[in-house]
């Protein structure tokens, strides 16, 4: 542990738990962890260590078994995870981050015991929580108030190639069948159920089969059997591409070619999607009273999701956005909203968490 008489001018000194970057964790939390690590490595005021399991490693001994271990060794203050889940042993601070609350609207995907219990009762043990949206926050000051009062929101950054001007992406060379000629809606990891699919494709029904098309990217799974059949049923088929999972350099040209994008999940921690389109100064349709709704403010097209007629004018909103004078000025607006989300930023907002709970320890 870090010695010292006077915990308000140490350099604290905390371990980055790695796991999101290695084990199985959604691409977003992943992200984050990536993100993060890197950004705190070079933070002047605070001493990082990143932490990263091998692959073989089991997750639970990973974590209850050498997270303390390596803290111990190192000398570490603390550990930050960037999961509800952390290392419950070890005698060193804890920072908890809850990316959403899922069942909290009505999401079973990541909403089992387990995550409920570390939501509920990691506070007993973490000294600092970190989520990424105000929106979480009202979530678990519902399911949890003596959690959220140890909580900091502290909004997720993007990076190049995202927020590129759209000059700069080039798509000579990309295939066509990647990036559609005329307007098209873009799904980014819509095969997953809780990013709502059949919203977005009962939405395009009522264009027809001269309609826009829709883009979905995403690895395969049983969601994409379902969808394809669902917009047989409407003859829409033909309108639809699947086009896996793609790296940013590509996501990043779909996003500023796109009509808008779909971010339909009802519930979402923070919304990448949202974000990185608006950088590309694309519109985005989205649910009311959602992270990706506070994200946006009104610089988004609202929409309900369980209502096709809904979801089918906003895309005809968007559509008409997209052909008028009206573009250029509203791609100008997303663009400069989206620069105040910088990684810089939230690497700085979490080091100063980190520092106040080595400063409440000391004072504790």
């Amino acid at each position: 542990m870090t010695t010292t008489n006077d915990p308000n001018t140490a350099r604290p000194r905390f371990g980055l738990d790695g796991a999101a970057c290695v084990f199985d964790y959604p691409p977003g939390v992943a992200r984050v962890a990536r993100e993060v690590i890197c950004g705190l490595e070079s933070n002047p005021e605070i001493e990082c260590v990143p932490l990263v399991p091998a692959v073989d490693d089991a997750q639970r001994t990973w974590r209850h078994r050498e997270l303390p271990r390596l803290e111990k060794r190192l000398g570490l203050d603390g550990i930050l995870s960037f999961t509800s889940a952390f290392p419950l042993f070890g005698k060193g601070l804890r920072v908890q981050t809850i990316h959403e609350l899922p069942w909290r609207h009505g999401e079973s995907e990541n909403a089992d015991r387990s995550h409920k219990l570390w939501a509920k009762h990691g506070r007993r043990r973490a000294s600092k929580i970190i989520v990424p949206s105000q929106h979480v926050w009202d979530d678990l000051n519902g399911f949890a108030p003596a959690a959220a009062a140890r909580a900091a929101v502290i909004p997720w950054g993007t990076s190049a190639p995202f927020g590129q001007e759209t000059s700069e992406q080039d798509s000579s060379g990309t295939p066509d069948e990647l990036i559609p000629k005329g307007p098209y809606f873009l799904a980014v990891g819509a095969t997953r159920s809780k990013k709502r699919l059949h919203s977005a494709i009962q939405g395009l029904a009522p264009f027809g089969k001269r309609g826009p098309r829709l883009v979905v990217t995403g690895p395969v799974t049983a969601e994409v059997e379902s969808a394809m059949r669902l917009a047989k049923t409407f003859g829409i088929e033909k309108r639809m591409r699947f086009i896996g999972t793609v790296n940013d350099e590509l996501l990043a040209l779909l996003y500023s070619k796109a009509t808008a994008t779909l971010v339909l999940a009802g519930s979402e921690g923070f919304g990448f999607p949202a974000l990185e389109s608006m950088a590309a100064g694309t519109n985005v349709l989205h649910p009311p009273l959602t992270a990706q709704a506070e994200l946006l403010r009104d610089l988004g097209t609202s929409v309900v999701p369980d209502l096709p007629d809904s979801v089918a004018k906003g895309m005809e909103s968007a559509l008409e956005e997209w052909r008028s004078s009206a573009a250029l000025p509203r791609r100008k607006e997303r663009i400069n909203r989206a620069k105040q989300f910088t990684w810089q930023r939230t690497c700085t907002a979490i080091a100063g968490v980190l520092r106040d709970a080595v400063r409440s320890r000391g004072q504790a």
